[in-house]
């Protein structure tokens, strides 16, 4: 987020709490002992961490209302006002931000703590490394088809069931109960701008978040703008059974392959399986197993298989970490496969 997005964001929290009459000069911060928000104070100094937050009061409704678990400080603020407005209207002001009480502090120095909260906390964080290049849009749409179940772990190490679809569809549910908020939400992905974005109906304030996606090994690691790691996705089961994969984009095709085939039509009177496993490996432009043939340098498979399928013949591509194509046997049985790079 730029400087003057940020200052923007923060001076209007400051003139919101100056047109309430709630600037505070010598005397000190508001007390939460015998208030109605000292259990929910309580609550929220007990989340360590769940950075970014921060923590909003109205004194004289003694309402309360705050934020956690964000990537950036600004986005905590927002959520912890919007939170106390919704029960105590513009009476709120900012008590914490993070573990700093900012009760009364100017604009210019509220920037200055959350500036130095998000420096602090990101300092040991695993950033990009220079010589891992990020996944384009194509790429980052190729990882997510077919559609792909996973375990999301994000910056603040808290984990999450998702599904991750192919249509654009995206569902997560936490590993636990959150302390406040929901435990799960729906909401759309897209790439954009060699990103992977996302928005939830709920989470993150209703606002669009992006990272860029990098392999290692079997697993997706999502980096903000400034570099930093902000989110593992680690495949699990998907529709072509292991979620094991190898970083395929920057590798190439050789290795072993694994997936799915269903058939679509049938003819003659034959019995046809409805869905049978593959696994194939790739080696120099040769490929063996679930049936055999040979790969050309633009990723184009031509194989066949004279075993339990009754001599069908397989034509498809392979591209980035995704192989799929078609199946027939003349005059029986037709279909589709799809497979995933196995990671070594």
């Amino acid at each position: 987020m730029s400087r003057h997005r940020r200052m923007t964001l923060l001076l209007a929290a400051f003139l919101a709490m100056a047109a309430a009459g709630c600037e505070h000069h010598g005397t000190g911060p508001t007390s939460p002992e015998g208030t109605a928000w000292e259990g929910e104070l309580s609550l929220y100094r007990s989340s360590a961490s769940r950075d970014f937050k921060a923590f909003a009061i109205d004194p004289h409704s003694g309402q309360s209302g705050w934020g956690w678990g964000f990537r950036h400080p600004d986005d905590a603020i927002a959520r912890a006002l919007r939170n106390c407005r919704s029960k105590a209207g513009l009476g709120c002001r900012l008590y914490m931000v993070g573990t700093t009480n900012v009760e009364g502090m100017a604009a210019e120095s509220l920037e200055r703590v959350a500036s130095v909260y998000y420096e602090r906390t990101v300092a040991n964080r695993e950033r990009l490394p220079l010589d891992k290049r990020a996944l384009t849009d194509a790429q980052i749409e190729a990882a997510f088809s077919p559609s792909l179940a996973a375990v999301v772990t994000d910056h603040a190490g808290q984990k999450a069931a998702a599904a991750i679809g192919s249509d654009g569809k995206i569902s997560v549910m936490l590993e636990r109960d959150p302390v406040v908020g929901r435990r799960a939400d729906r909401g759309t992905w897209w790439a954009e701008n060699d990103r992977m974005c996302h928005r939830f109906a709920h989470w993150y304030n209703g606002k669009t978040q992006c990272m860029r996606l990098a392999w290692d090994r079997n697993v997706l690691k999502g980096y903000g703008d400034d570099g930093v790691l902000v989110a593992t996705i680690e495949p699990r089961v998907t529709d072509v059974g292991s979620a094991d994969r190898a970083a395929a984009t920057s590798q190439g095709p050789d290795g072993r392959w694994r997936g799915v085939a269903t058939t679509t039509k049938k003819s003659g009177g034959w019995v046809c399986t409805k869905r049978f496993g593959l696994e194939f490996t790739v080696s120099s432009g040769d490929v063996s197993g679930s049936f055999d043939g040979e790969i050309d340098a633009e990723g184009r498979i031509s194989a066949s298989d004279e075993g339990y399928q009754r001599n069908a013949i397989y034509d498809g591509r392979i591209v980035g970490g995704v192989a799929e194509g078609k199946w027939r046997v003349v005059g029986a049985c037709s279909g589709s496969w799809r497979a995933r790079k196995v990671a070594q």
